[in-house]
């Protein structure tokens, strides 16, 4: 893998940090049972996912080029993967 495509998954899992559905999951829960607080204040993984950058200025779209996002697609059920 090249460096500059190294760099760039790196990019994408501090955009999307490992886990933030289940952080996402449990902030909704815990507002249903009546927490006030912002999601963001409970879990801030879900900062880089609710301030993400829009798709023309996100520098990680580049990685839809890439071999391994390529290889990635053509995997069982890859052609499921969703930004």
């Amino acid at each position: 893998m090249p460096h500059d495509e190294l760099l760039k998954w790196y990019a994408y899992l501090e955009r999307r940090p490992i886990g933030w559905r289940d952080d996402d999951r449990a902030a909704k829960v815990i507002q249903s049972n009546g927490v006030k607080e912002s999601a963001i204040k409970l879990f801030p993984s879900l900062k880089a996912i609710y301030n993400a950058p829009t798709e023309g200025n996100d520098p990680v779209s580049t990685l839809k080029g890439s071999a391994l996002w390529t290889k990635m697609l053509g995997a069982v059920g890859g052609d499921k993967l969703n930004l």
